[in-house]
């Protein structure tokens, strides 16, 4: 079975089609945040897949930043890095500002207590008040090591290995520390993409030739292991948390799960687009594309502001599940737009 395809102009791996897929895995988070608000389906094999979605979409989405950001530069060369911080880093974290100033003000009027520490930490790393913003700043301090080992490292065979090492040291120090996993389990995905980025004539090859069997063994392998990490998290959790080399071990194990999940998610972006490139790339995934990230963010601020109301006292959660998509949805739209036009003033 050789899976060979015959498109020569597959567009699996553009911008548009990442954006696309970005719609997809936003409305996924959105998904998994419900779930743990909601409680839909606990206890169940579907309340778990909901959770597992949730990782799973960050983890996709952190593979499309390194990849954009390794073929913009192979794209654009030094000229890409020496703009970079005004072009990436910037808006960026202006973005992020704009959104902690929100939560600020929320909590606020709340009345609930906001930590000096937490609202230091909140500017740089460590520690963030916006709800499920360890993702921002994870994604900031990728930008900054992205940013450093480009612009300050020549070769880019050295380039990548600085990366990985980076990468290496900074999940050491969170594993050692004992750091929620979710916040930096997610990081090899990053270099992942970024190493795709650079054989992406290769990974093309690969695809032209063997798109649909790579596709149906690397599901296979990634259903398999996520089922055998399911496995160990449900009955030898303790048991693995009490050992260390058994901690690493299954660390890996998890890393393996991503790794297959992006190859999977490549070849059948390849066979997608193979077929009908409106099945990815349409009105609907591209405008959820363009606002996910304000989706991302707004998530915690009306998740938690409409539960008290729609939860707890009309004890609704279907009623609560569509206002609050609806008010996320409208308002990111609106907040993208207000951002986009204010960026573009402060950074001329």
């Amino acid at each position: 079975m050789s899976g060979e395809m015959t498109n020569k102009d597959n567009k699996y791996m553009t911008k548009e089609a990442f954006d696309a897929l970005k719609g997809i895995l936003a409305v996924c988070v959105l998904i998994h945040h419900l779930y743990q608000f909601t409680g839909f389906l606990s206890d169940t094999s579907f309340g778990y897949a909901f959770l597992l979605l949730g990782h799973f979409a960050v983890v996709l989405f952190i593979f499309i930043s390194g990849y954009g950001l390794g073929i913009s530069y192979i794209n654009k060369s030094d000229s890409y890095i020496k703009s970079f911080p005004k072009k990436r880093i910037l808006p960026f974290y202006l973005t992020y500002l704009f959104f902690l100033l929100v939560y600020i003000i929320f909590e606020l009027a709340l009345k609930n207590e906001i930590k000096p520490s937490a609202l230091i930490l909140s500017f740089f790393y460590g520690s963030t008040i916006i709800s499920f913003g360890w993702y921002l700043q994870l994604i900031l301090l990728l930008y900054v090591a992205f940013f450093i080992i480009w612009r300050f490292v020549k070769k880019n065979t050295y380039k990548l290995i600085a990366l990985s090492l980076f990468l290496f040291v900074f999940t050491v120090i969170n594993f050692i520390i004992k750091s929620p996993a979710n916040v930096y389990s997610p990081v090899f995905s990053f270099a992942i993409g970024v190493f795709v980025a650079y054989l992406k004539d290769k990974v093309d090859s690969f695809m032209k030739k063997q798109g649909i069997l790579i596709s149906i063994v690397s599901l296979f392998v990634f259903a398999c292991l996520t089922v055998f990490a399911t496995l160990i998290e449900f009955r030898y959790k303790d048991f693995v948390n009490s050992n260390i080399i058994l901690s690493v071990l299954y660390f890996v194990l998890n890393l393996f799960v991503d790794l297959f999940l992006i190859i999977f998610v490549i070849s059948f972006l390849y066979i997608i687009c193979s077929i009908s490139y409106r099945l990815l790339i349409n009105p609907v995934t591209r405008f959820i594309g363009l606002i996910s990230l304000e989706i991302y963010a707004l998530q915690g601020l009306f998740l938690r502001g409409f539960y008290p109301y729609f939860v707890k006292t009309l004890n609704n959660r279907y009623l609560y599940t569509l206002v609050s998509v609806v008010s996320i949805s409208v308002c990111a739209f609106i907040i993208n737009r207000a951002l986009s036009l204010l960026k573009k003033k402060l950074l001329k």
